[in-house]
C-alpha cells in the first residue's frame, strides 16, 4: 500500500505547484500517490479560524505532512488525531518536496515554523537535518 502524501500549495500547477509556506492558510492541498505520483487537489475554504484546513482533511487518509511552514495549533491538531509525520520542506515546488522526500533529506517538525504575524521568529526544532543539527532558525511567513 502506498503512502498518500499531503502538501499545502499556493496554486494549482501540478507537480510545479508552489510549496505553501503557511499550512493553515494554504489555498488549497495536494494529494500525492507517493508510488505513482498520482495526485488530486482539494481547496482549502477561507476562514478566519485557525486551523481550519485541519477539518477540511479530516476525512482523507493522509500518511505524511510535508508542510513550508506550519502554526502550534494545526501541529497539535494533526498530532493529536493523526500521530503521523509532519516533515518541513524548503520553499519551492512540490516536485522538489517530493525528491527531498523521497531522498529522506526532509526533517521532521517539533515545533510550529510559522509564528502568528508580527511575532518575532522562532526556532524550528528537527530531527535529522542535514547540516543542522537538532536545530534550525525558522524562516516564519
Amino acid at each position: 500500500m502506498s503512502a498518500t502524501l499531503c502538501i499545502p500549495i499556493e496554486e494549482n500547477r501540478g507537480l510545479l505547484s508552489p510549496v505553501s509556506r503557511h499550512f493553515g492558510r494554504a489555498p488549497a492541498f495536494m494529494l500525492v500517490n507517493a508510488a505513482t505520483l498520482a495526485y488530486r487537489i482539494l481547496p482549502n475554504a477561507p476562514t478566519e479560524r485557525p486551523c481550519d484546513a485541519c477539518r477540511a482533511l479530516a476525512n482523507e487518509d493522509i500518511d505524511v505532512f510535508l508542510v513550508g511552514g506550519i502554526g502550534t495549533h494545526a501541529l497539535e491538531r494533526i498530532r493529536a488525531r493523526r500521530r503521523i509525520a509532519v516533515l518541513r520542506t524548503p520553499s519551492g515546488r512540490v516536485a522538489d518536496a517530493l525528491a527531498l522526500h523521497i531522498a529522506g533529506r526532509l526533517p521532521v517538525v517539533q515545533e510550529e515554523c510559522c509564528p502568528p504575524e508580527g511575532a518575532p521568529r522562532t526556532s524550528l526544532h528537527v530531527l535529522g537535518a542535514p547540516g543542522a543539527g537538532c536545530d534550525a532558525t525558522c524562516s516564519g511567513s
